[in-house]
């Protein structure tokens, strides 16, 4: 068994046994694809190897890494299970969200890495100032002064190409792990939708960390296989329902009166909303998460062509109508959306000409429209 295998083993006992005791937590953000999930857990891994190798006494705290949703959930995210399987990372030896207590924590003594996001949502704003350190590739939306140990926030492809670049400058022998980094090899591959230049995610730096990786693995991977794998294993939902793709991977932002999800679905839109009863299930959903609004993205690759669409959906129609406008004019247009007729009710269709607009791009877009009703 790897050393990487055998820490992620060890956390669940580090966790029992240190109830009482402070707890350094990295934490994958909300939606805990697969970028989040295996940046957060090696990156946990880098900071522990790290702490046992200058043996400072008093020891610090024990470093765990903590996947932000319930364990329930992980079955829903078909890409991490698969991806970690693969490499005998199995839930058991997982710690999840629901398994930890963050606000108890706090008033033990905590400290939190996010990775993959670098602001907590409303429900978890009394854990800021635990934030010491954060690793992100989305735009900023907060400055270093709040955070002690300072961020490492760049729009890259993947997460884990930041990640990747943490372990060079702080201990390069951690790449020896052949799980290490072959996972951060897949998902690199996967958040450049395999180097695609018309998906334009991948920055130079994305390469460079890809290439680095390509020398540490003990046998190369085909990258184009890894892709297609990981590629089905994302869209391999024949097993959900319907309310449970739009839970497999889903943003929240928020407000005092407002609550909105942007779920990506691993299919088109229009495809998704063609499943039965697929009406009744939005209205449930909306009215069990309790959204004012839902987006759904989709997106399908076919060889080399990327293909995206969306749909808005609320019952409060003129509330809908508002984000529908606001999204179409977003700086001069540049979602490029088009109406599509799709016949249900309380839901706005649109196929998106600017295929490289993925949820990163279109989040920002949500936050600002949802800040201006606050006003």
């Amino acid at each position: 068994m790897s050393s990487f295998l055998n820490y992620l083993a060890s956390t669940k006992r580090t966790l029992a046994s240190q109830r009482h005791m402070g707890l350094h937590v990295v934490l994958s953000n909300e939606a805990c694809d697969l970028d989040s999930a295996v940046s957060a857990t090696v990156y946990a891994f880098l900071l522990n190897s790290l702490q046992q190798k200058a043996y400072v006494i008093p020891m610090p705290m024990s470093v765990i890494p903590v996947l932000n949703i319930a364990r329930e959930e992980y079955s829903l995210k078909t890409e991490v299970v698969y991806w970690l399987g693969k490499y005998e990372i199995h839930p058991d030896i997982l710690i999840f969200r629901n398994e930890i207590d963050l606000t108890k924590q706090h008033e033990i003594g905590l400290k939190l890495t996010l990775v993959d996001h670098h602001v907590l949502p409303p429900l978890d704003a009394h854990l800021d100032p635990d934030i010491v350190f954060i690793i992100d590739h989305r735009k900023l939306e907060r400055t270093a002064v709040s955070v002690s140990g300072g961020m490492v926030v760049e729009p890259v492809g993947s997460c884990c190409t930041l990640v990747t670049e943490q372990i060079l400058d702080k201990d390069s022998s951690v790449l020896k792990d052949n799980t290490i980094a072959s996972l951060l090899y897949g998902t690199i591959v996967l958040d450049t939708v395999n180097f695609n230049e018309a998906a334009k995610k991948m920055t130079p730096k994305d390469v460079r960390m890809y290439n680095t990786l390509c020398f540490s693995l003990t046998t190369l991977l085909s990258k184009d296989r890894v892709f297609q794998d990981l590629v089905e294993a994302k869209t391999n939902v024949s097993g959900l329902t319907s309310e449970q793709l739009l839970r497999k991977d889903v943003k929240v932002v928020s407000s005092e009166d407002f609550r909105i999800g942007i779920a990506s679905v691993p299919m088109m839109v229009k495809d998704y909303l063609q499943r039965k009863d697929v009406g009744r299930d939005l209205s449930k959903h909306c009215c069990r998460q309790d959204y004012q609004i839902l987006v759904i993205l989709g997106a399908n690759h076919t060889n080399e062509t990327i293909y995206r669409d969306m749909a808005v959906f609320s019952t409060q129609i003129d509330l809908r109508d508002e984000l529908v406008l606001h999204l179409c004019n977003a700086e001069d247009r540049r979602l490029q959306l088009q109406p599509m007729g799709v016949n249900i009710l309380g839901c706005s269709t649109f196929l998106q000409g600017n295929t490289a607009a993925s949820r990163k791009v279109i989040l920002p877009y949500v936050k600002d429209w949802l800040a201006k009703q606050n006003i």
